[in-house]
């Protein structure tokens, strides 16, 4: 069904789902651009990156913005201590506050100014223009009041070179970043750590200790985690296998987020295990039961949660295991969750109604025709992610024939028809 210009499925799922952000009170200070992207990389790639104050920054025009950043502390590149810097970033949401005040200290990564007209024009001498350095990563690569140790850390990384970053020297230095340096630093570093050619040989004796004592910082960010858990899985990292089993011992004590990484370890969660965090009472532990359900039971268990459960992401992992574990079986209720009351519930059944490819075409077409709005909307956005020739199909016809304008729209809009246009006047 895939072809030269059509909407991807994630697109399609933005149009399904419109979000709208709350209005900033009248007395609330705009917010500022957080930072902290891809801090570990930018420093390996970037010319220059700096520990600095910045000094005066000022607006150029209505999007370019430039300061004086006086140097504290040279991590790569020629910068001195006291020296001035002059950098230059850009602010496009006109809802937000300038990223850096006079005063900040942050840690940045700087490359040469972009070669855009834009630039051009608003720095017109050649030699100003060469003078200042770009914030790097679109302007988001620097961190606020970076901490004593975090910055000694990345210093020692810095000094080691391309060969010794990617050695056991390099990778405990990133572990010790991740598990004790501020989120959006401790977030770069599980990043470069999942890149990291043969990590498992290179890691330190306690790794596996402080990526478990990472997962129970109190500060843990939704990215955080993920990160960390994704690293665990994605690269198998058994060195944390004892600190997870010796954190689940602790029964009642133990934190959700213990199982969800043995989930992400091995795949499934032992049957017995899943039985015990259903009995428990935060969601959070059904959460882990649910995504790693294994065993004879689990469609059963699965099928009560998705029906009876009353956290939405509890009932969103459901349906996403049932159909991971029983494939086209699991349609029945699948196609019952595109009308469940909560928004996640829907995309996870629809993203999982669409990796059934054609099985799920005729039910799919079924809920468009019975015409419940939610329900309808989500079904037209599991036709196009099942990528099958029947789902071009029915979205062809429903871009026709549906007696709501509403779906119509959004058939086209699946198919990347122009709108207007009727379907005689594709090539």
């Amino acid at each position: 069904m895939a072809r030269r210009g059509s909407i991807t499925g994630g697109a399609l799922l933005a149009l399904v789902t419109a979000l709208c952000a709350p209005a900033l009170a009248a007395d609330e200070e705009p917010p500022r651009a957080a930072g902290g992207v891809r801090l570990i990389e930018s420093l390996e790639s970037a010319p220059v990156t700096v520990v600095g104050v910045v000094q005066q920054p000022r607006a150029v025009d209505r999007h370019g913005w430039t300061a004086e950043l006086q140097v504290e502390t040279p991590l790569v590149g020629h910068a001195k201590p006291r020296q001035e810097l002059a950098i230059a970033w850009e602010e496009l949401a006109a809802s937000r506050a300038a990223r850096f005040r006079h005063g900040d200290r942050i840690l940045v990564s700087l490359e040469p100014l972009p070669g855009q007209s834009i630039w051009r024009q608003r720095f017109p001498d050649p030699e100003r223009r060469a003078s200042l350095l770009s914030v790097a990563e679109a302007g988001d690569a620097f961190l606020r009041d970076p901490t004593l140790g975090g910055v000694l850390i990345l210093e020692h990384y810095a000094r080691l070179g391309r060969d010794g970053r990617e050695s056991s020297t390099g990778v405990g230095y990133l572990v010790e970043l991740a598990s004790g340096a501020q989120p959006p630093l401790a977030l770069s570093a599980v990043e470069r750590l999942g890149g990291m050619p043969g990590l498992s040989g290179l890691l330190p004796p306690d790794a596996g200790e402080q990526l478990v004592a990472l997962l129970l910082r109190p500060d843990l960010s939704d990215a955080l985690r993920d990160a960390v858990l994704d690293l665990i899985g994605r690269r198998q990292l058994e060195a944390a296998r004892p600190a997870l089993e010796r954190e689940a011992a602790r029964g009642e004590a133990a934190s959700p987020v213990v199982f969800l990484a043995l989930g992400r370890l091995d795949g499934e969660l032992p049957a017995e295990r899943v039985a015990w965090l259903l009995e428990r009472g935060p969601a959070s532990y059904r959460l882990a039961a649910a995504r790693y359900a294994s065993g004879p039971e689990a469609p059963g268990r699965l099928r009560a949660l998705l029906l009876r459960d009353a956290d939405p992401a509890v009932r969103a992992a459901a349906v996403t295991r049932l159909v991971s574990l029983q494939g086209a079986a699991a349609l029945s209720p699948a196609i019952a969750a595109l009308s469940d009351s909560d928004d996640a519930v829907r995309q996870a059944a629809l993203q999982a109604l669409g990796s059934l490819g054609a099985a799920a075409v005729p039910a799919l077409t079924g809920v468009v025709e019975r015409g419940e709005p939610e329900a309808a909307r989500a079904a037209v956005a599991s036709l196009l992610l099942t990528n099958s020739p029947e789902a071009e199909r029915e979205l062809r016809r429903i871009a026709e024939t549906h007696e709501s304008e509403a779906i119509r729209l959004l058939a086209k809009i699946a198919l990347a028809q122009p709108i207007g246009e009727s379907h005689a006047q594709d090539p």
